[in-house]
């Protein structure tokens, strides 16, 4: 806004020079000075308006072309396209932000208009142009200028558009690779706690079933001492298999109802270890996460143990 201002400030200036030199050489059709003074400022100071180009593109285009057209109107100068600046950055932010249709629309009405503006004070100072004079001196003339700053709008806002896609595609590489990654995790956890239940849990359970047997033939005191510290392994490992199989993404009991929960349970033991289970559940009451979590574990026990 700033830049633009100050650039169009410039160009008035050093364009207000050049006039004032060509009205002492006599060169007809020159404005007066107030004129072009109050013309210069008036459209400089609408470069302000520039600040809501982004959020408001039509609307700032919209008023800033009412600027030119009333300050022309009104002191019968039109100007000429380095004496807009503004305006042809505002057509720029048009293109760039805007719906393309209605930036489109917008663009064509505004050169028709600015054009139209010319051509009326050119036809009041007395000159006599043809059509093809008109078409080629004005119509050209200030579509130029929209064109040329129309086409810039439509590459930045490519160029733009560019950006924000190879960023989404950046952003859902890296999701895909974040899912690929949880996935591999909790498939190597499942085979984890497989394992471990498979093996060392059911090995601590054959421990733990001798000794006991034991116990009813024998009053060996390190009997019950061993049965102790076997029981408390086992609990143990069990922990770690519940810690290994819960999920990371929030379906554990504490977040389902048990129903829900052991039927997700009891789908994936199927699927995962290809057997046929049947199950009914009834569950008239609510239980807490402490109970959820250890029917969920002797169901889970249960199933295994009759694989």
């Amino acid at each position: 806004m700033l830049a633009v201002g100050g650039v169009s400030l410039i160009t008035g200036g050093l364009y207000l020079w050049a006039m004032h030199t060509a009205m002492y050489a006599g060169i007809p059709g020159v404005p007066p000075m107030p004129a072009q003074l109050v013309f210069v400022a008036a459209n400089t100071a609408a470069a302000g308006l520039l600040w809501w180009h982004r959020r408001f593109p039509v609307r700032v285009f919209a008023a800033i072309l009412g600027v030119y057209v009333a300050t022309a109107l009104a002191v019968g100068f039109a100007g000429n396209g380095g004496l807009t600046l503004p305006l042809w950055f505002s057509v720029f932010a048009l293109t760039a932000y805007a719906p393309l249709r209605r930036a489109f629309t917008a663009a064509v009405v505004g050169w028709l208009v600015s054009t139209a503006v010319k051509v009326y004070f050119v036809l009041e100072a007395g000159y006599q142009l043809t059509v093809a004079e008109i078409g080629l001196g004005f119509v050209a003339d200030v579509g130029f200028f929209y064109f040329a700053c129309s086409m810039l709008g439509l590459g930045f806002r490519f160029q733009h558009q560019r950006a924000n896609d190879a960023a989404e595609r950046a952003r859902l590489i890296e999701e895909r690779s974040r899912a690929v990654h949880a996935e591999a995790v909790a498939t190597e956890r499942n085979r984890l706690a497989r394992d471990l239940h498979d093996l060392a849990a059911h090995e601590l359970m054959d421990v733990l079933l001798t000794v006991r047997a034991m116990q009813i033939d024998s009053d060996h005191p390190d009997l019950p001492e061993i049965e102790q510290k076997t029981a408390r392994a086992l609990d143990n490992m069990r922990t770690v298999v519940r810690t290994l199989r819960e999920d990371d993404g929030g379906d554990g009991p504490d977040r389902l109802p048990l129903p829900d929960a052991a039927t997700r349970l009891i789908d994936a033991l199927r699927t995962e270890r290809d057997i046929d289970v049947r199950a009914r559940i009834d569950l008239p009451v609510s239980v807490d996460d402490a109970t959820a979590s250890t029917v969920l574990s002797v169901l889970t026990e249960t199933i295994l143990n009759a694989v």
